[in-house]
């Protein structure tokens, strides 16, 4: 994989902000497949600051990409 690149795989598209990623979207996995959906959003619009997302995956696996603490499971 190439530095500043993308999984490998799996086009970046376009360039996009947080504040246009909307509960719902699909998550990809590096091969391109949907792999789950974006359940929230964590930012802050005010100040601009992206946080990270609560994701639950096809498989029934919860995660929080974030650097607050956050659980995961099933």
């Amino acid at each position: 994989m190439r530095a500043n690149s993308y999984a490998e795989g799996v086009s970046s598209g376009d360039p996009a902000s947080y504040l246009t990623l909307e509960a719902g979207t699909d998550v990809l996995s590096a091969e391109g497949q949907r792999a789950g959906t974006v359940q929230h959003v964590l930012g802050d619009e005010q100040t601009g600051i992206f946080d990270g997302t609560l994701s639950t995956f096809d498989s029934g696996r919860a995660d929080c990409s974030s650097s607050m603490r956050c659980k995961s499971g099933r």
